[in-house]
C-alpha cells in the first residue's frame, strides 16, 4: 500500500547520547528527496534533551552606534532587556509518552533581570531577522523568565506551550533596562536547552518525526 506516512522506531539508544538523523526518500520513479538534518538526546528516566537549532537576538537601538535599527549581531551570546529580544527555535523529536514537563534552559553570561518567554507567531530566520522585521508575539505568555545569573544556569518551565514532536518558536522579552546575556548555539558550550519529561521511561526507545513525501517512497539510511 502506498502512502506518504512513514516511521521508524529505533532502539538500544544511550542515554545523554545525542543522534543526528535524516531521512531519504525514493519514490517508484527514481525520485529522490530528503528531508533536513535532525538531532535529539534521549536522557535517563524519561527525559529528553534538545538544543536550538536556531536562536538570535534583535535590538532597537545601537550599542557601539548612536543609532542601530537592524539588530542581529550575530555573536556567540544572547542579549536581552528592553529593546532587545532573543528569540529560540527547538525541534523536538523522537518523544514518546505523555509529555508532563517542558523546561527551558539558559546559562548566563551576565547578570540581569529575567522577562518572559512567549511563542512566536510567525517564521524567522536567525541570520535575516532584525528589529524592523521581528515576528510577532501573539502570546499567551508561556512562563515567566527568572533572572539570569553570570555563569549559572537559570530554567522555566514552558509545558503550557509543548505538547508534542515539533518544532517551537519562544521569544524573550524583557521590560528591565539592564542587560543580562546568555550563551547561544554559537557558544563554546552551555548551549541553550529544552527537557522534555514524558509519563514512560523512553530511553531505549525512540521515534521519529513523521515526514510527509513522495507517494510510494521507500525510505533508505542516510549520513547525519
Amino acid at each position: 500500500e502506498l502512502t506518504t506516512a512513514h516511521e521508524a522506531t529505533l532502539t538500544g539508544l544511550a542515554s545523554n547520547q545525542t543522534y543526528h538523523f535524516r531521512i531519504i526518500a525514493q519514490d517508484t520513479d527514481g525520485n529522490v528527496t530528503a528531508t533536513d538534518g535532525h538531532a535529539f538526546t534521549p536522557t535517563a528516566d524519561g527525559h529528553y534533551l534538545f538544543n536550538t537549532v536556531a536562536d538570535t537576538f534583535v535590538e532597537e537601538d545601537g550599542i557601539y552606534a548612536s543609532k542601530r535599527s537592524y539588530g542581529n549581531f550575530g555573536w556567540m551570546h544572547l542579549l536581552l532587556s528592553r529593546g532587545r529580544e532573543c528569540y529560540l527555535r527547538f525541534e523536538v523529536t523522537g518523544v514518546l509518552g505523555r509529555i508532563v514537563d517542558a523546561v527551558l534552559r539558559l546559562h548566563g553570561r551576565q547578570s540581569g533581570t529575567g522577562g518572559t518567554v512567549e511563542l512566536l507567531g510567525a517564521n524567522w530566520d536567525e541570520l535575516d531577522v532584525t528589529w524592523r522585521k521581528k515576528p510577532n508575539i501573539p502570546g499567551p505568555r508561556v512562563a515567566s523568565l527568572p533572572a539570569i545569573r553570570a555563569d549559572d544556569w537559570s530554567e522555566a518551565s514552558v509545558i503550557s506551550g509543548v505538547n508534542g514532536n515539533g518544532a517551537y518558536n519562544f521569544a524573550l522579552t524583557s521590560s528591565d533596562a539592564h542587560v543580562a546575556s546568555m550563551d547561544s548555539r554559537e557558544s563554546l558550550g552551555f548551549h541553550p536547552e529544552l527537557i522534555i519529561t514524558t509519563s514512560d521511561d523512553s530511553t531505549t526507545t525512540g521515534s521519529l518525526t513523521t515526514f510527509n513525501i513522495a507517494e510510494g517512497s521507500t525510505l533508505s539510511p542516510g549520513p547525519p
